[in-house]
């Protein structure tokens, strides 16, 4: 996604919602929902700040790009609120400060998909990203929300500093984040070509496990970034986590001989290209068949998984 997308953005549609009173936000924040209004849509709203003209011009041509319908989009990226003098402020949108007024706009809008992005800068300074509680409670009244409208809210991270293999601890914030949500998605580097990502199921409530989806962003005609996609792979997820520069230079050259080879290697060939050891060679096959980070297809024969992982 585009980092000059405002940073929440809903897709329209008609009708209207009153707020669900079980929901318990009468009084979130520090302003309540009188004198305050939501500042959307790329159009209607010329008092944007200058600095923003831009961004929305390109989240334009972007729309367009993919295909969409720009006038059916709407940017929530400030609160405007008058003061006890009568004089009006602009403040940047958080759920620390704004949250019921942001359920109260989403209700009465009646969007089909709303995305926060980035989740951090829109929690607010009040509400700690690595504390559970504080989550799941935020979370929960999204889950009402979206219950209650019929609404999909699709909420993007950034990837923590970790190691752990493991893709749920991946993602930046308390681990109630992804524990909260029905499905999580995981985008990263393609392990044999730097101009392509994957995208990788790496939770799914609602059905079976999805393959994982390889796309490129390319640019049209007008220069304006859009997505191809190209088909689906099935990578193991954990080695492509492991930053490269965690593995040794040994490991190094043997993944690139593997990956340059259009077949798998033995050992003694493997040995012969990179100039390492045979004996400690095969060793370090071993360790790096049980991390995951090559296979076996036959006795003897190694190789890196993407080789039979081919995309359909």
């Amino acid at each position: 996604m585009t980092r000059h997308i405002d940073p929440i953005a809903a897709h329209a549609c008609p009708g209207e919602r009153k707020l669900d009173p079980r929901w318990g936000l009468r009084g979130c924040g520090k302003h309540e929902s009188e004198g305050l209004e939501l500042g959307f849509n790329l159009h209607r709203y010329p008092s944007f700040p200058s600095s923003h003209s831009s961004g929305k011009q390109h989240a334009s041509r972007c729309i367009e790009a993919a295909g969409g319908d720009p006038s059916h989009i709407r940017l929530f990226n400030f609160v405007k609120w008058r003061d006890s003098a009568g004089r009006t402020h602009l403040s940047s949108l958080t759920f620390s400060d704004h949250l019921l007024p942001f359920v109260e706009t989403i209700a009465r809008t009646c969007p089909t998909l709303v995305i926060i992005d980035p989740l951090l800068t829109i929690l607010g300074s009040r509400i700690n990203a690595s504390n559970d509680q504080q989550i799941r409670e935020t979370f929960r009244h999204l889950t009402n929300l979206a219950r209650s409208t019929n609404c999909t809210f699709l909420i993007v991270r950034h990837l923590n500093k970790g190691s752990s293999g493991n893709p749920l601890y991946q993602g930046g914030g308390s681990i109630g984040i992804i524990g909260t949500v029905r499905t999580g998605l995981l985008v990263t580097q393609h392990p044999a070509d730097e101009k392509q990502r994957l995208l990788v199921a790496i939770k799914n409530n609602s059905s079976e496990k999805a393959s994982n989806l390889t796309y490129q962003v390319i640019a049209n005609e007008r220069g304006i970034p859009s997505i191809q996609w190209l088909g689906a792979n099935n990578y193991p997820v954990a080695p492509l986590l492991r930053p490269v520069s965690s593995l040794s230079f040994e490991r190094q050259d043997i993944l690139k001989v593997l990956q340059a080879a259009n077949r798998p290697l033995s050992p003694k060939e493997l040995a012969a290209q990179t100039g390492q050891d045979h004996t400690l060679l095969r060793q370090l096959l071993r360790r790096m068949l049980n991390a995951g980070d090559i296979i076996s297809p036959a006795y003897g024969l190694y190789t890196t998984p993407h080789h039979l992982s081919p995309e359909k």
